[in-house]
């Protein structure tokens, strides 16, 4: 019997069949939701396979397009031959255009945790456009993490009735229960700035080096990079350039980041494009304010004014000019900003977000 025939149709109520994850190569946000998801699914009785590189089953998941497509594609047939899960849950371009090349016969989900590529990345854009027209036709459920993917999936000729807007939600706490991690503290009276990222273009950490390069010298304030990725070195090169190494701190990868957005007073999320920001909604769920860009979901999460403050994307003066205005800003009031972020967090609640999937498990 080939891999998933005899799974069509509705789940009953009965044992609760397998499901296999796919994920593209990936270190944060998608990836904490795709382990926090599988996890608690398997909570609730649940086969739950992931695949993906460096994840339990490793799997390699190439660039889009690119090399080695055929290899990635017999492997994913193979796991699919052994494991025969009922359905296919995919995270990513890159994994959704590997799960459509096998021509799977079992039910899909592709859950889109990011905006389309930009248009200054022409190929990438052409690509997920053309993944999209293939997809359309195939029986695929969409998951947008947030109104503004799920837009962008509509206006790319995704049918509405085949796109549910499905934040990844926030888990409280995000790791173990009274984990602590000691972060090298500058004085008192010094605003903690973090950021939880990985270290590409699209996150903008470019631009929010070069606007706290435009504060007044000895501004009280500290950035703190936990994250690693691509642009590591150039981010050195560029605190480095701008004679910021006293008042930089990079961290590296954190598999936990509780301790860290607690130690923090504020988290800055510069990205010239981003899905949702699931680092946004885990500090506010801390209690911390956000910085963020007005770009993608961010403004669904952050309310400007009340909970943090939106600025334009890649805008190194405009984010100059909001952060030295934070800066000046009594305490008291930043504290107040993450009580209203810690309430508006609680929106997005995890369980929530497992129900639904649930749900939707059972309907296909």
């Amino acid at each position: 019997m080939p891999p998933g025939e005899g799974g069509t149709g509705a789940i009953g109520a009965g044992p609760k069949p397998r499901v296999l994850h796919l994920i593209r190569s990936a270190q944060g946000g998608m990836r904490r939701h795709v382990l926090d998801l599988s996890a608690e699914l398997r909570r609730r009785g649940w086969e739950v396979v992931v695949a993906g590189p460096g994840m339990a089953k490793d799997l390699p998941v190439p660039t889009l397009p690119g090399p080695g497509q055929g290899k990635a594609r017999e492997s994913l047939r193979a796991l699919l031959e052994d494991e025969n899960p009922v359905i296919l849950h995919v995270h990513g371009w890159t994994a959704l255009s590997l799960a459509l090349s096998v021509k799977p016969v079992l039910p899909l989900f592709f859950t889109a945790h990011t905006l389309l590529p930009p248009w200054e990345s022409p190929l990438r854009r052409l690509g997920v456009l053309h993944l999209l027209r293939k997809a359309r036709g195939k029986e695929i459920l969409f998951f947008a993490v947030s109104k503004a993917v799920g837009e962008e999936l509509l206006a790319a000729g995704v049918p509405e009735e085949k796109v549910v807007v499905l934040p990844p939600g926030v888990k409280v706490p995000l790791r173990e229960e009274g984990e602590k991690e000691r972060l090298p503290l500058p004085p008192p009276g010094v605003l903690r700035i973090g950021v939880a990222s990985r270290f590409s273009r699209e996150k903008g950490l470019d631009v929010l080096l070069c606007a706290l390069s435009r504060l007044p010298r000895g501004a009280p304030w500290h950035l703190f990079l936990a994250g690693s990725g691509p642009l590591e070195g150039d981010l050195h090169r560029r605190v480095k350039r701008y004679g910021l190494e006293g008042q930089v701190t990079f961290l590296g990868f954190r598999p936990s980041l509780a301790g860290f957005y607690e130690a923090i007073h504020l988290l800055a999320v510069p990205s010239r494009q981003e899905g949702l920001g699931l680092s946004a909604l885990e500090a506010m769920a801390l209690g911390k304010p956000v910085v963020a860009s007005r770009v993608g979901g961010l403004p669904e999460v952050v309310a400007d004014g009340e909970t943090g403050f939106l600025l334009p994307p890649g805008d190194c003066r405009a984010w100059a000019q909001g952060l030295e205005a934070i800066l000046h800003l009594p305490r008291a009031r930043l504290e107040a900003m993450g009580r209203a972020a810690k309430a508006r967090a609680a929106r997005w609640p995890f369980e929530g977000v497992v129900d639904r999937v649930e749900q939707a498990y059972r309907l296909r």
